[in-house]
C-alpha cells in the first residue's frame, strides 16, 4: 500500500464520504504521513494511492466507527484529541456526509426549518419551529 505509514494505525474502516470516489479505506491513529502524503491522524487509501481528507486530529484517534445518521453514514472518532477538523472537540468527533437540504449550514437533525433556509435558527416563540418556516412565529393565533 504505497510506501506505508508513519505513526501508528489503530483503526480501519471502509467509508463513502460523498466525494464521488465511492467507498475507500479510512485509516486512523497517530499517523503523520501516508505514502509520502502529510496527514494528521486520518488517511484515505483509494486502492492505488494515499490522500488526506483535509481534517486533522490534534493528538490521535484511538477508535473509529462508521454508523448510520440522518442523511447517510458518518465516521465517528474517539481518542485523546482536543480538536478535530479545525474545531474544538473533546475526545469525540464526526466526519462525513452532511445532509443540509436548505443549505443554511445546519444539518437536518438539528435544523429547526429543515426545508427552508434559516441561517440564524431564530425561533421567536420558542416552539421548536424556526421563524423562517413558522406560519405563526409569535403564537398570537
Amino acid at each position: 500500500m504505497g510506501s506505508g505509514l508513519t505513526g501508528s494505525a489503530y483503526e480501519i474502516e471502509t467509508f463513502d464520504d460523498g466525494s464521488g470516489n465511492g467507498a475507500q479505506l479510512f485509516v486512523a491513529g497517530t499517523i503523520t504521513n501516508a505514502g509520502g502524503v502529510p496527514v494528521q491522524g486520518l488517511a484515505i487509501w483509494n486502492g492505488t494511492a494515499w490522500s488526506s481528507p483535509g481534517v486533522q486530529s490534534y493528538q490521535g484517534i484511538d477508535v473509529m466507527r462508521s454508523l448510520p445518521s440522518p442523511g447517510g453514514n458518518r465516521l465517528y472518532f474517539g481518542g485523546g484529541f482536543n480538536g478535530f477538523a479545525g474545531f474544538l472537540a473533546s475526545r469525540f468527533a464526526a466526519y462525513g456526509v452532511i445532509c443540509d437540504a436548505d443549505d443554511d449550514g445546519f444539518e437536518e437533525v438539528v435544523d429547526n426549518c429543515p426545508n427552508t433556509a434559516n441561517p440564524t435558527q431564530a425561533d421567536n416563540d420558542g416552539d421548536g419551529l424556526g421563524d423562517a418556516c413558522d406560519p405563526d412565529n409569535d403564537n398570537d393565533g
